[in-house]
């Protein structure tokens, strides 16, 4: 009977600094992985617009930013 609606995640807003993770981000990167972006009708890879970002934390660890945690600020 009902429709199933379609809503829109918030955006979530990172940057160099940011607290997350238990760490902060010193690196945001395009990332290396071609999952990561659209084929183009004609089956070439488009490197524009990827889905997610790769984030270098201080702990050294790379995640993606879709493992993202903003931690709160206290």
């Amino acid at each position: 009977m009902y429709k199933p609606i379609w809503k829109r995640n918030p955006n979530l807003e990172y940057k160099l600094g940011t607290k997350c993770n238990n760490s902060h981000i010193v690196e945001i990167k395009y990332p290396t992985d071609p999952s990561a972006y659209t084929k183009h009708w004609c089956g070439i890879t488009t490197w524009k617009n990827p889905k997610w970002m790769d984030v270098v934390l201080a702990s050294g660890k790379t995640i993606t930013s879709k493992e993202l945690e903003i931690d709160a600020v206290q």
